[in-house]
């Protein structure tokens, strides 16, 4: 049991992990025709198990409680909270589109790419403060 000044002193913290998903195959790769350079191909290299996978990442949360009592009937409670901890700012892609192998437009082939994402918010942090009577 705390003592002293930090009698009142409360602090919690938390995790969410997510592991690496599959957001899509490769199944649809093509490449450019070795006998027609204007068609594209089924890639030989590339199949409906060959996953595309998201990136891994984990968001943090810490919060603190510091509790007052004064004149045995008023409390006063101090209140943080720091969410995204880590500041995690990459996006978070959720499934994947067929591209231009290398960027090429000219090129008929395609790849399957990451697309369509989301974003963490920010790390940001809350203050409160609560007057018990």
């Amino acid at each position: 049991m705390p003592k002293g000044r930090l009698k009142g002193l409360r602090v919690g913290a938390g995790v969410n992990y997510r592991g690496k998903q599959v957001i899509g195959t490769r199944g649809g790769d093509t490449i450019r025709n070795p006998a027609s350079a204007n068609t594209a191909i089924d890639d030989p290299n590339a199949g409906p198990y060959d996953y595309v996978y998201a990136d891994p990442y984990a968001v943090g949360t810490i919060t603190l409680n510091y509790t007052l009592r004064f004149q045995r009937k008023y409390t006063v409670s101090f209140n943080l909270k720091v969410d995204n901890l880590f500041d995690h700012d990459e996006p978070l892609y959720v499934n994947t589109i067929d591209r231009p192998v290398g960027g090429d437009l000219t090129n008929p082939g395609r790849v399957a790419t990451p697309a369509r994402f989301t974003w963490v918010t920010p790390r940001n942090y809350t203050f409160t403060t609560t007057l018990k009577f």
